[in-house]
């Protein structure tokens, strides 16, 4: 369990989308709430924070925290992130400020880097 671990590795993690579908077909429901999670694995969980409409056009920006424990593989991590999103046109990925290329190999090396 995710919270048993003394040790987690937090990452903030922002969507900008124009999917409007999106966070309903990641969460499985169709109303967001502040700490709404979703688990990746028992070690792997994104918490979302807030989803803020930018001005009126139908962009959203989702902002969370990427948590999980030391020894966990970024390529588990990288291959969730890119079987989700691969297919989504207009939007961007960002991990600690970075813009994510949603190829697994790229994702990889930029959690690595990040940690």
């Amino acid at each position: 369990m995710l919270e048993m671990y003394l040790t987690l590795t937090r990452l903030e993690i922002r969507i900008i989308t124009d999917d409007r579908f999106l966070l309903p077909d990641l969460l499985g429901k169709s109303r967001f709430t502040s700490g709404d999670s979703i688990k990746l694995s028992e070690d792997v969980r994104i918490v979302f924070d807030s989803v803020e409409m930018k001005n009126g056009s139908g962009v959203q920006e989702i902002d969370g925290i990427l948590m999980f424990s030391t020894g966990v593989g970024a390529r588990l991590i990288a291959n969730w992130l890119s079987d989700k999103f691969k297919r989504r046109k207009g939007t961007k990925i960002y991990v600690d400020g970075t813009e994510i290329i949603l190829q697994t190999d790229m994702i990889v090396g930029i959690l690595n880097e990040k940690l």
